[in-house]
C-alpha cells in the first residue's frame, strides 16, 4: 500500500470521527444558545453515556469489518457476506438494547453521571435529553457502524460523505 493510498483512508476515517463528535458539540451550541446554561449542563451530563453507547455499538462493526476484509482477501465471498450480516444483526440488537436502557433508565443514568448534585429542573432536563437522544439513537449507531463497511469496501470518501450528511 502506498502512502497516498493510506492517506486516502486515514483522513476520511479521522473526518468521520470528527463529525461523530461534532454532533455533540452542535447539540451543545444549540441548547446553550437556545435554552440556556442549565440545559447545556443537562446535555453534558449525558455525554458519558452517549460515548459509552457509541463505543459499545461500534465493537461489532469494527471487528466485523476486519473479518470481512480477511475473508474477502482469501476469496471467501460467502464467508465475508456471513460475517457482514452477523455484524449488522449484532449491531442492531445491541443498539436496540442500549436504546431501551437509555430510555428506561434515563433518570438513573443521570444520577450515576453526577446528576445528584444538580437542581431538580436540570436533572429533569438531563433525563429528558437522554431519553430522547436514546429514542433516536439506533439510526445514528447503525450509520456509524455501516460507515466502517463502506470504508472497507474501498470507498473511504463515500463513508465520510455519509457521515457528513447527518449534519
Amino acid at each position: 500500500m502506498t502512502v497516498k493510498k493510506a492517506l486516502s483512508y486515514i483522513f476520511p476515517s479521522m473526518g468521520g470521527l470528527f463529525v461523530t463528535y461534532l454532533y455533540n458539540v452542535i447539540d451543545g451550541i444549540f441548547v446553550g444558545q437556545g435554552v440556556g446554561a442549565n440545559a447545556l449542563g443537562a446535555v453534558n451530563i449525558a455525554v458519558p453515556f452517549i460515548t459509552l453507547v457509541t463505543a459499545v455499538a461500534t465493537i461489532f462493526p469494527m471487528g466485523g469489518a476486519t473479518v470481512v476484509a480477511v475473508r474477502k482477501g482469501r476469496g471467501d465471498d460467502k464467508g465475508a457476506n456471513d460475517a457482514f450480516l452477523v455484524s449488522v444483526y449484532l449491531t442492531l440488537f445491541v443498539s436496540i438494547l442500549l436504546m431501551l436502557c437509555g430510555m428506561i433508565f434515563s433518570s438513573e443514568i443521570v444520577s450515576v453521571s453526577g446528576g445528584e448534585k444538580l437542581t431538580e429542573s436540570t436533572k429533569t432536563m438531563a433525563s429528558d435529553y437522554l431519553f430522547y437522544y436514546s429514542a433516536f439513537s439506533v439510526p445514528m449507531l447503525m450509520g456509524t457502524g455501516l460507515s466502517v463497511f463502506v470504508r472497507n469496501d474501498g470507498s473511504p470518501a463515500l463513508s465520510f460523505v455519509g457521515m457528513l450528511s447527518g449534519l
